[in-house]
């Protein structure tokens, strides 16, 4: 993560260096090499962003596959579908937007859904 935070900071920090060189200096020159880092670091750093990507993806099925642990440890009748739900979240999500539908029938009563 914080490797391709720096890759990209130095690129700016190049571009602007090598316009600083040519003349255009001050916020100008920044502006033009903030612009002009966007696509050189999409081409010269797709493979730390590529690694940066699957971090993120790794963490995230890291915190689901607790959160089913969990769900299941507490309960552990629940079923759980294909995308992981334990069936007593489904039933929490669908009364919760059934709450909201009700309390929003309640604020507007002449709207109608």
């Amino acid at each position: 993560m914080w490797l391709y935070t720096l890759l990209r900071v130095l690129i700016f920090a190049v571009l602007f260096g090598l316009l600083w060189l040519v003349g255009v200096k001050g916020l100008l020159g920044a502006l033009i090499a903030a612009v002009l880092s966007i696509p050189v670091s999409f081409v010269l750093l797709a493979r730390p962003r590529a690694m940066f990507a699957a971090t993120i993806e790794e963490n995230i099925q890291t915190r689901l596959e607790k959160k089913q642990a969990r769900a299941v440890e507490l309960d552990p009748d629940a079923e759980e579908d294909a995308d992981g739900y334990v069936a007593a979240d489904r039933a929490d999500e669908a009364a919760d937007e059934d709450a909201d539908h009700a309390a929003g029938a309640e604020a507007d009563p002449g709207r109608s859904d």
